[in-house]
């Protein structure tokens, strides 16, 4: 969407833009609570590609802004300009050429985003709203000892250090992927 948008700009970027910022308007964590909520009360079944979809549906703004501000960068090269002179389709030059040129921050940002989403989906199953019994979360090992912390404390020791070490790893990756791209650049 942040492809289309930088690349075509005018009414479309700017269309794409407003709801991108009245999705933002949201706080995050409140917007996941709310429609795993109202999913729920429509008899959906609490399972991992629910929590997994819900995380995405507001998770995908940060990433649709980054994406429209390195096309509005790359466009102004003059190989795409070239590309638009000579009549190429646009979805070639969506596919062929901005968006590997585009990629590089896509995959840093997207490493920290799955540190996000391990958390995100950690909290909802820790609050109840999220993956429930019998399929085995963080979040819902994190609540089911929680009740009587000192006496279950080795119970929340463990996912809470799964926790910890998938989000640090996750976070170093991305560091490294953007050290690893700043010095190619």
């Amino acid at each position: 969407i942040g492809l289309m948008a930088g690349y075509i700009g005018g009414k479309t970027d700017l269309l794409v833009m407003r709801l991108v910022e009245i999705v933002i308007c949201f706080p995050t964590f409140l917007l996941l609570l709310i429609l795993m909520s109202i999913l729920l009360d429509y008899g959906s079944r609490q399972s991992i590609l629910l929590v997994i979809a819900v995380i995405g549906l507001t998770g995908w703004t940060g990433l649709c802004r980054l994406v429209r501000g390195e096309t509005l960068r790359v466009r102004q090269n003059a190989y795409i300009q070239s590309c638009e002179a000579m009549g190429t389709p646009l979805h070639r030059i969506l596919l062929f050429h901005l968006l590997p040129n585009v990629s590089g921050p896509i995959f840093v940002s997207f490493t920290f985003e799955v540190a996000g989403a391990i958390l995100a989906e950690s909290s909802l199953s820790f609050l109840g709203f999220g993956v429930q019994d019998p399929t085995a979360s963080w979040g819902e090992l994190l609540r089911q000892a929680f009740p009587d912390p000192l006496t279950y404390w080795h119970l929340m020791f463990a996912p809470g250090l799964a926790i910890f070490l998938a989000v640090c790893a996750f976070n170093l990756a991305g560091e490294g992927l953007r050290k690893a791209l700043d010095g190619k650049a």
